[in-house]
């Protein structure tokens, strides 16, 4: 798998321009969770890393990633199973124990990539 490579954070946030970059391997990456033009790394290790992009660039940085909600990009190693529908919302259950919402639009293509035989 390929690397995340983003900006490093400093005490006052995350500076685009500072040349000390860090990398992220991507199968340490559990989940991506954007927030406008920012995202928030979750990695294994249970770290939240801010990145100043948006989830659509991330998403062309990793294409094994799925993108299953406008603000949910997940790496479907950590995928333990869907937990149905909670309020006509359904959900993906991941490895950390979080609840991953997946919209309706990205509903049938995720569940044909959990199990052909299955439905959310």
């Amino acid at each position: 798998m390929s690397a995340l490579t983003y900006p490093r954070q400093t005490g006052q946030g995350v500076s685009p321009a500072t040349p000390d970059l860090t990398a992220i391997a991507a199968d340490l990456i559990v989940r991506i969770e954007g927030r406008s033009n920012y995202a928030i790394v979750h990695t294994k290790d249970g770290k939240a890393h801010l990145l100043a992009k948006g989830l659509s660039v991330l998403e062309k940085q990793l294409p094994t990633f799925w993108r299953v909600h406008k603000s949910h990009l997940i790496n479907p190693y950590y995928v333990t199973g869907s937990v149905g529908s909670v309020r006509f919302n359904a959900l993906l259950q991941l490895t950390t124990g979080v609840s991953v919402p997946v919209s309706r639009r990205q509903r049938a293509a995720t569940c044909a990539r959990l199990n052909p035989f299955s439905s959310l």
